[in-house]
């Protein structure tokens, strides 16, 4: 039973690596083993192998280049908006610390960055900015509104504004 299950295994081996022989030889002993070798022997015969089963795998498709092209670079932008605050939100006692975060789509392009200003003042701006902590918020009326720019500074695109309201309880920070 052993030899039964050893003779297609040493077949799989022998047709699976062609590097080891280009021909394969059969022959049976005295004893009536079947015996396999790849060096020719009186009584042996050629064994005929089919080829190897081959498999390619299919090309894996390559991500879109980064490089930009000419109208690319001019803004072609479908959306940039604030997410976070949202339109007229009043917060409340956060301690003086509100998370402002804006997404564009598409995702940003190489050379551009994102700027975010809060009243007006430009906080944060760099190629990944999309999210900035404001510390130090004082109660009342704020607006923050962001805009994406070219490896020259040229305004490719703004977000609406949003206007939002923070308020704190009287142990918080104070208004100007």
């Amino acid at each position: 039973m052993r030899n039964r299950l050893l003779i297609p295994v040493l077949i799989a081996v022998f047709a699976a690596s062609p590097v080891l022989a280009d021909e394969i030889y059969r022959w049976v002993d005295s004893t009536g083993q079947v015996h396999y070798s790849d060096v020719p022997r009186d009584g042996a015969e050629q064994v005929e192998l089919n080829p190897a089963q081959t498999f390619s795998a299919p090309a894996i498709p390559r991500a879109t280049s980064t490089q930009t092209t000419a109208e690319d670079a001019t803004g072609s932008y479908t959306e940039l908006s604030i997410d976070s605050p949202s339109q007229e939100e009043t917060i409340w006692n956060t301690g003086g610390v509100i998370t402002v975060q804006v997404s564009a789509e598409p995702g940003l392009r190489e050379g551009h960055s994102i700027s975010i200003y809060y009243d007006g003042t430009e906080l944060k701006k760099g190629p990944q900015s999309t999210v900035v902590r404001l510390s130090e918020v004082f109660r009342g009326e704020h607006k923050i509104t962001a805009d994406i720019k070219d490896a020259a500074g040229k305004v490719l695109t703004r977000a609406e504004p949003v206007t939002f309201f923070y308020r704190q309880t009287a142990n918080g920070p104070a208004a100007n």
